[in-house]
């Protein structure tokens, strides 16, 4: 049972040895996996396209900084469908957003669907007296506001003929991406962002492994499909766990074997041994029988009595019907 169980670690520790091998090989940061086309920052590059890099913080949070110096925390990415979701660690989504500057990214807007339809504003600084005709269309955004001063924001495509009295146009402009009235007013709404490439989609289908294509272990930017398809994999388990129970069971019971022949030989030892220390003792015990010829030679002619000269403690008794015998 022991050597059983000493096999089936040495055969996990191999396994895991080969996938350390692989430096490229999907990473853990809180609850993401952390695979191609994304890489962690202390991984090679050729594990990640470019602009897909992602770090792990301190507190093991998964962060993605994107151009102009706007770092978001990842909440979920979805391989398959090519898209993730971020979210501000502050809550206070719209002070990063006219920084954000996607035609420099890989990224696009998702435009998921909302309640509210998408669209582009424009950021001013008013006056805590500044009253505007069409409170509607104004959104006062509670985490850049200051007691004396609120910063509202309103959609870039309305009209500026309504008054605008105690208010002043920053030099912030959200037009990065589109986006509802929740996500101004509601600071903790996410950034849906997509890529379409690289595109991975066809090898996500049969479940292998999308990475940056090698042409004579030169790196290209182009795609490929490597490593087992999840069908073969999980074939490849099946194997693997029926080998190790099977092995498993053989070590069992060749050592069991082994003891039954060794037992065996050793009972049989045994035995013989008793036999002959039997046989031994009864040889000492039996009495000594001698034939008339040998009485005759003993007794010198019968000139000596029973229990004299050298055979003197040997005790014979003499068959009265078989007198050639003693």
């Amino acid at each position: 049972m022991i050597l059983s169980l000493f096999c089936f670690v040495l055969i996990v520790r191999v396994t895991e040895l080969h996938a350390a091998k692989d430096e490229c090989q999907p990473k853990k940061c809180n609850h993401h996996t952390i695979q191609f086309p994304f890489r962690l920052k202390e991984q090679p590059e050729h594990c990640g396209y470019s602009g897909f890099e992602l770090s792990c913080n301190e507190e093991n949070q998964t962060v993605l900084e994107l151009p102009r110096n706007v770092k978001l925390f990842v909440k979920r990415i979805n391989y398959k469908a090519q898209w993730i979701k971020l979210y501000d660690p502050d809550d206070c989504l719209p002070r990063q957003l006219p920084n954000l500057n996607l035609s420099a990214s890989p990224f696009q807007d998702y435009r998921d669907k909302i309640d509210d339809p998408p669209q582009k504003y424009t950021i001013f600084n008013c006056s805590r007296e500044a009253q505007p005709r069409d409170v509607y269309e104004y959104i006062t955004i509670p985490c850049l506001s200051i007691p004396e001063f609120q910063v509202r924001a309103l959609p870039s495509n309305y009209s500026y003929a309504i008054s605008l009295l105690n208010c002043s146009r920053t030099l912030m402009n959200i037009s990065a991406i589109a986006i509802s009235r929740d996500m101004l007013y509601y600071q903790k709404r996410d950034v849906h962002l997509s890529w379409s490439k690289p595109d991975c989609n066809k090898c996500e289908a049969v479940g292998k492994k999308c990475r940056l294509e090698k042409n004579n272990n030169i790196t290209r930017d182009e795609t490929e499909c490597s490593g087992k398809s999840k069908k073969q994999r999980d074939v490849q388990k099946v194997l693997l766990a029926t080998g190790i129970v099977l092995g498993s069971c053989l070590l069992g019971i060749i050592p069991f074997g082994l003891y039954r022949v060794h037992h065996s030989y050793k009972a049989e030892k045994e035995g013989q041994l008793k036999i002959e220390n039997f046989l031994e003792d009864y040889k000492a015990l039996k009495p000594s029988r001698y034939s008339y010829a040998d009485i005759k030679r003993i007794t010198v002619q019968f000139k000596e009595k029973l229990g004299e000269g050298a055979y003197g403690t040997d005790i014979i008794e003499l068959s009265k019907d078989d007198k050639s015998s003693l």
